[in-house]
């Protein structure tokens, strides 16, 4: 077992607790006994174990419900369940509600070695994992305030270089170029205050709330769909909207929901094949609004759906032409999860994805927030007759 393991045993038997003792003497761990589930839960938060090793009839620990008390005081705590006349089926109970292993008593001394070697040697691994874990947490928002950073003077200087542009073009520009000229502008704004929402919310969005107002879902779309327009195009990708009249309407921020739509939609033209189609659609009922992102892809393998909305977590290599970062499905997620949504998928090999984004319906004593420039835009979006 690693060095100074902390073993706390609980049981209501001395004699079992004298002969843990003994079992142990001589081995790399810090011992501690109680006899019953008050001390043992005193344990818990003043020794702070590594593994317990107990018995649930123990008096006051109330029986099989002990498990989840442990598990409340530390989650990562190993443990190792024992008992008289245990079963089969009280041992896979045990374990089912928690325990790593099973001792029927009485216990040989060698088998108590082994369940708390075995039980060490997991809570080492766990710990290993939970540090990874966060280190990649601490990495990805390290790497999001590095990169919104450096975004974000090139971009301003962009968008001083288009005003100056304009100015000069005012007098020769067609209305048609100036209108263009105009949307260029607007999504270079959006995306600078996009850019500062990550700054000022790297690890928090929860404060996006403050700039919710009611938006129809055909905004965001309209938009996200104007942005992948060109890539769609060199893949000779299809992109069909589908979208009610009148457009379901959300509470929420049109420009963070914008980017969970160029992120979802543009991996769903990345990934389809040339020629291929994408479907976004709407609908909605009395209380939320499903925005569902279709495509004829290869899909998703099963061992990659857990891990897919994982920070820098990117799928096989050769599933798509060009590789990505692993961070947009998790900045969707996140910018979904601030507006109180959800996002699944829904993939089987060989036959596409479906990307569902479930979203809390508007308040509607708040009017819904305008485009401009979604009229135009609109037009130009390929609607799907089904």
């Amino acid at each position: 077992m690693p060095k100074a393991a902390r073993v706390l045993v609980l049981d209501g038997e001395a004699a079992v607790r004298d002969a843990v003792a003994a079992t142990l003497r001589g081995e790399a761990v810090e011992l501690a006994t109680a006899a019953d589930g008050a001390a043992g839960m005193a344990c818990l938060r003043d020794f702070r174990p590594d593994l317990v090793v107990v018995d649930p009839d123990t008096p006051g620990c109330g029986g099989s419900g002990v498990f989840e008390r442990i598990r409340e005081a530390d989650p990562s705590i190993v443990v190792i369940a024992t008992g008289r006349g245990a079963t089969v089926g009280s041992a896979v109970e045990a374990m089912r509600r928690g325990a790593f292993d099973v001792l029927p008593k009485p216990f040989v001394p060698e088998a108590l070695r082994l369940a708390l070697r075995r039980g060490a040697e997991e809570r080492a691994r766990e710990a290993v994992a939970l540090a990874r874990r966060r280190e990649r947490e601490l990495l990805g928002a390290q790497f999001g305030a590095v990169v919104t950073h450096e975004l974000r003077a090139p971009l301003a200087a962009l968008r001083q270089n288009l005003a100056v542009l304009e100015r000069e073009l005012a007098a020769v520009a067609s209305e048609g170029q100036r209108a263009r000229l105009g949307r260029v502008q607007v999504r270079a704004d959006e995306l600078l205050a996009l850019i500062d929402t990550w700054r000022g919310a790297a690890v928090d969005l929860a404060s996006l709330g403050a700039r919710f107002a009611a938006v129809p879902v055909r905004v965001p779309i309209d938009r996200a769909l104007e942005t992948l327009a060109a890539v769609a195009a060199r893949k000779a990708v299809e992109i069909a909207a589908v979208v009610p009249e009148p457009p379901p309407v959300v509470w929420g921020d049109a420009g963070t929901l914008t980017e969970v739509l160029v992120n979802i939609v543009g991996n769903a033209v990345k990934y389809s094949r040339e020629g291929g189609r994408v479907v976004v659609t709407a609908a909605a009922d009395a209380r939320e609004v499903r925005l569902t992102v279709a495509d004829a892809g290869p899909g998703i393998l099963p061992e990659e759906l857990g891990s897919l909305f994982d920070a820098f977590s990117t799928l096989r290599p050769g599933a798509a032409g060009e590789p990505g970062s692993g961070l947009g499905l998790p900045i969707s997620r996140r910018i979904v999860a601030a507006h109180g949504g959800s996002i699944r998928v829904d993939s089987t090999p060989g036959t596409g994805s479906t990307f569902v984004i479930t979203l809390p319906t508007h308040r509607r004593d708040v009017p819904p927030v305008t485009d401009g420039t979604a009229a135009a835009v609109g037009a130009r979006v390929k609607e799907d007759p089904r």
